[in-house]
């Protein structure tokens, strides 16, 4: 998983920051300001995370309940699982997402057509708008069966009472 581009290694780089400071807090933390401070940043790699880390969090929390062992490195659990799902959710299953629901847009406002138009060198003379044709009014005979002799539906009728 090597980063490809300026956003995945900035993300990177600012989880590795927030990483390094709640350990560095942690290790020389003696409570008060540091508390909150590592607390603020226990609550921005969540945010990073958010809403694959959250999920991620509660299945390793459930794994990892009745492992005594593992209390001494719930840090380090905590920390890579958060890094590892924020990363596949920004930069793998996002983009996955966002690319199969690419949709082509065509502009076919009467402008862009004609400027089309002229860019390829085609000559379209503006057709003349047909003239309006008045309704034909329809004898009962004509009417499907469904119309009764004034043209309206069942529906119609039954409204109508």
């Amino acid at each position: 998983m090597t980063p490809k581009c300026k956003s995945e290694k900035a993300w990177l780089a600012f989880g590795l920051l927030v990483f390094v400071g709640h350990r560095l807090l942690e290790v020389g933390g003696d409570g008060g300001a540091a508390g909150s401070f590592m607390l603020l940043l226990e609550v921005i790699m969540v945010a990073m995370t958010f809403p694959l880390g959250s999920i991620a969090m509660l299945f390793l929390a459930l794994l990892t309940v009745s492992c005594e062992s593992c209390r001494d490195l719930e840090w380090m659990l905590d920390w890579s699982t958060l890094m590892l799902a924020g990363y596949l959710q920004w930069f793998w299953l996002v983009p996955e997402l966002r690319g199969r629901n690419k949709l082509t847009l065509l502009n076919l406002s009467p402008r862009t057509v004609a400027e089309t138009i002229g860019h390829l060198g085609l000559s379209v003379a503006t057709p003349e708008p047909l003239p309006a044709l008045p309704p034909l009014p329809l004898t009962a005979e004509e009417l499907p069966r469904e119309f009764d002799g004034e043209g309206r539906t069942p529906l119609e009728r039954v409204l109508e009472v």
